[in-house]
């Protein structure tokens, strides 16, 4: 089944407040043609008590007749964005962005995502990872699902993270994700970027990179380049509507 994007019903989760992350998502949806509706988000406590309430009421207001999409306002296109995609019969829910953080009850509280090729078909199968930044929603029984888990971690005691479900559900629906990233979290609204650069300059220590590497963090793919001084750094490999071209972000080593 091919989807186009813009004909599909699209709801972004934005707290009434937070007027920057609206504007900055109607320009880039605006640039990509993509028509979609603004569904006020939840301001709770804890904070992912009120996000859990945002993404449930997203979904209820959207879901209908066919696949849907739900966006989180710090959702960002990449260079790899692609206006449709085609989705194997099947699938129950697909992934438009990754993240590098996984989580699994069996082994440990934290940890990297499993993703794994689909019979060629360009996606790949997702085990245990934690987004939930752009998702469609394909499948009626992926729509049942994710209600009921995020409920359910609404219900708990203490209140859980709806993405620690979602985490669950890929063990038990077919969740895939395009193989390179239509979308990524912004790190200037998340707050990811000296997290993501500590954490590379740690990764370069140890696992040391060459040119044209592509390295992935929760801020989105970065690129290894050699810059005209002769020092080896990253810049995001992508092109977001704001910013249009690639942006140096860390120097991995002297």
């Amino acid at each position: 089944m091919r989807l186009e994007l813009a004909d599909l019903p699209i709801a972004m989760i934005n707290l009434p407040h937070q007027n920057r992350r609206r504007f900055r998502a109607r320009r880039s949806m605006d640039r990509l043609g993509l028509p979609f509706t603004i569904v006020d988000g939840v301001r709770d406590a804890p904070r992912h008590f009120g996000c859990s309430q945002g993404h449930l009421r997203a979904i209820e207001m959207t879901r209908g007749s066919g696949p849907f999409l739900i966006m989180e306002d710090d959702a960002i296109p990449t260079a790899h964005y692609q206006p449709q995609v085609e989705v194997p019969d099947g699938i129950d829910l697909l992934y438009l962005g990754h993240s590098q953080s996984g989580y699994s009850r069996s082994l440990t509280p934290s940890g990297t995502p499993e993703l794994t090729e689909l019979d060629g078909s360009g996606l790949l199968v997702v085990h245990s990872m934690l987004a939930a930044h752009a998702i469609i929603y394909v499948t009626e029984a992926g729509v049942d699902a994710v209600v009921q888990s995020i409920r359910k971690s609404m219900s708990s005691d203490p209140k859980e993270r709806h993405d620690i479900g979602l985490c669950d559900l890929q063990r038990h629906l077919r969740v895939a994700a395009t193989r390179l990233p239509f979308f990524c979290q912004s790190s200037d609204l998340q707050g990811n970027a000296k997290r993501d650069l500590r954490r590379l300059q740690e990764d370069f220590i140890s696992q040391p990179r060459a040119v044209d590497d592509v390295v992935m963090t929760a801020s989105g793919p970065l690129r290894v380049v050699r810059s005209a001084s002769g020092r080896l750094e990253y810049v995001a490999a992508m092109t977001t509507a704001d910013e249009g071209q690639d942006r140096p972000v860390a120097d991995p080593a002297p």
